[in-house]
């Protein structure tokens, strides 16, 4: 299952949260629910933005891109799951230069992906809601 690739920058005072969600098609029930929580997030001023899986296929000749948790620009945590899906744990990163090179690379997804609210409006608003 593809998870989020979480920014979480609110630890430093003035710095924004932003995610970028990696969505495959058909929308599965989790996504969808995801979607509306999502929906709540934005109001709450994260900056959530929406890349098709398509658009990360190259990135992903050998493995799904991993989920990962970064903060500011010197550690990032790259969540873990058992075979079975379940959570794990989750392996910290602090080098300088790994750190910064995917800290860039998600600033790359985060701007060509697409703001939550119009695929929101678009793909998921009109679903039926589930509880």
């Amino acid at each position: 299952m593809r998870q989020a690739i979480d920014e979480d920058l609110t630890s430093t005072p003035g710095l924004e949260r932003r995610r970028v969600r990696i969505v495959e098609r058909p929308l599965t029930p989790y996504l969808q629910w995801e979607m509306q929580v999502f929906r709540h997030r934005t109001g709450a001023d994260e900056r959530i933005r929406i890349l098709d899986a398509a658009e990360v296929r190259p990135l992903e000749a050998r493995r799904l891109l991993p989920e990962v948790l970064t903060l500011d620009d010197t550690v990032f945590y790259e969540v873990l799951y058992a075979e079975e899906g379940e959570y794990s744990g989750a392996r910290r990163v602090d080098d300088r230069a790994v750190v910064r090179a995917c800290v860039d690379e998600i600033a790359r997804l985060y701007d060509r992906g697409e703001d939550f609210r119009p695929f929101f409006e678009r793909e998921v608003a009109s679903l039926p809601h589930r509880r």
